[in-house]
């Protein structure tokens, strides 16, 4: 259903990359915002599964999305999550679920561990220019890798 709205307004995928960029980067800051242990232990628990992401596609693709869908969850404000994950859902469908080739993906794993130690620390200051840093150099990766399909307009179907 956002994809109809989206295509009605269009929308870009530049534009949906960029919306991606700033949750991402506000769901880290608020989940080092919460109080308690429960944040810090919910994007802890989606590290194991990063760490073996590096082998292979599909559990490389299924540890970093569960790592955002973590930080979303720890961010203690589902509405933005489920934004968060809609948009992350609508990229991975219609640009593509794989990005880094295998010889990158051990700086995604460091900064997804940086990014899960400051959430920890409560460290909102730290995590959410982390993420940014991170989304940043995923956003740069995009536009080098599928510059024509980032201006093609976000299709409902």
């Amino acid at each position: 259903m956002m994809t109809l709205h989206l295509q009605s307004l269009g929308a870009t995928y530049r534009q949906l990359l960029e919306a991606r960029v700033e949750y991402e980067t506000l769901l880290a800051r608020k989940a080092a915002e919460q109080t308690g242990d429960i944040a810090g232990q919910i994007v802890r628990a989606a590290m194991p599964a990063t760490e073996k992401g590096t082998s292979g596609d599909p559990e490389y693709a299924s540890a970093t999305s569960g790592f955002h869908s973590a930080v979303g969850r720890a961010s203690g404000n589902p509405v933005l999550a489920l934004a968060a994950d809609s948009i992350y859902s609508i990229w991975t469908v219609r640009v593509t679920a794989i990005l880094y080739p295998p010889e990158d993906r051990p700086l995604v794993i460091e900064q997804h561990e940086a990014i899960a130690r400051a959430i920890e620390k409560h460290d909102a200051r730290r995590a959410e220019p982390l993420m940014r840093e991170h989304m940043a150099l995923y956003q740069d990766y995009c536009e080098t890798r599928y510059p024509a399909r980032m201006d093609d307009i976000v299709d409902w179907k």
